[in-house]
């Protein structure tokens, strides 16, 4: 009775999935085979959406399927400045946090074997987002004492090049 049930969710899972698939592919072109130069434009233009960017402008035929898409650019896609990346750092922090504390004190409530696996990988998981970000702070920092920027309004001489006369 439970097999029946499992299986008849997973087959209604997978029709889902390959149902969406085929609706894509339909609203793609339904198997007719494209040009090279409209397909370009179109992965081009899906690029552009995802970059936070505007995108470039679309020929007139062309149909946008969303309201994200007329606008050129979809929120949240990329941050566009430091003061956005590092907010989106530390609230995945947070959240890799908040969620090992979660996993642990469940494992430690119910000492289920599960339990302690999924505490397992997200306390990995944490610690290797810390090691991340230390690694990052750590190459700001060594890139900081490499690289040094010339003044405003200074630009260095141009190098004289010598150039050797040959004969033809």
């Amino acid at each position: 009775m439970i097999t029946g049930v499992v299986l008849a969710g997973l087959a209604v899972m997978w029709a889902g999935v390959l149902g969406w698939e085929w609706v894509e592919h339909l609203r793609e072109g339904g198997g007719r085979r494209r040009d090279p130069i409209t397909s370009f434009r179109s992965q081009l233009h899906t690029l552009g959406r995802t970059s936070g960017v505007r995108a470039p402008a679309r020929t007139p035929g062309h149909r946008s399927l969303s309201r994200a898409s007329e606008l050129g650019t979809v929120g949240g896609a990329m941050p566009l400045n430091g003061a956005e990346a590092a907010r989106r750092r530390r609230d995945v922090a947070s959240l890799l946090i908040a969620g090992s504390v979660i996993t642990v004190l469940g494992w430690l409530t119910t000492r289920s074997v599960l339990a302690l696996a999924l505490a397992l990988v997200v306390v990995g998981l944490t610690a290797t987002y810390g090691y991340l970000l230390l690694r990052r702070q750590r190459l700001i920092a060594e890139r900081a004492l490499k690289v040094t920027y010339l003044q405003r309004g200074t630009t260095p001489a141009p190098a004289r090049a010598s150039y050797r006369r040959s004969a033809n």
